[in-house]
């Protein structure tokens, strides 16, 4: 990385906010361990995830009935027949509980 804007993350949540809002506020943000990607939570009650290189929306993660106030990259490793696999997971946190 050289220092270049990718994203404008105030702008990350513009657009699809509920109640027909303009834009929603960033509440909270999170670099991938390989700094590909980086979530961000959202008033508007999703996460959502961007590819920093390619600087678009890779996934949106809905379900909230609040806004997200947390969200975090967490590795799951699993073994089987002597291998053992990484894998990597999305979790958020909101003020509903969910």
């Amino acid at each position: 990385m050289d220092g270049k804007l990718l994203r404008d993350i105030k702008r990350a949540h513009g657009g699809s906010s509920v109640g027909g809002e303009k834009g929603a506020a960033v509440s909270c943000i999170q670099f991938s361990p390989d700094g590909s990607k980086v979530l961000t939570g959202g008033h508007d009650y999703t996460c959502r995830e961007f590819g920093l290189l390619a600087s678009r929306m890779l996934k949106e993660f809905r379900g909230h009935q609040s806004y997200v106030n947390c969200c975090s990259y967490v590795t799951i490793a699993s073994a089987s027949e002597g291998r053992t696999t990484n894998t990597l997971a999305v979790v958020t946190g909101s003020a509903d509980g969910k």
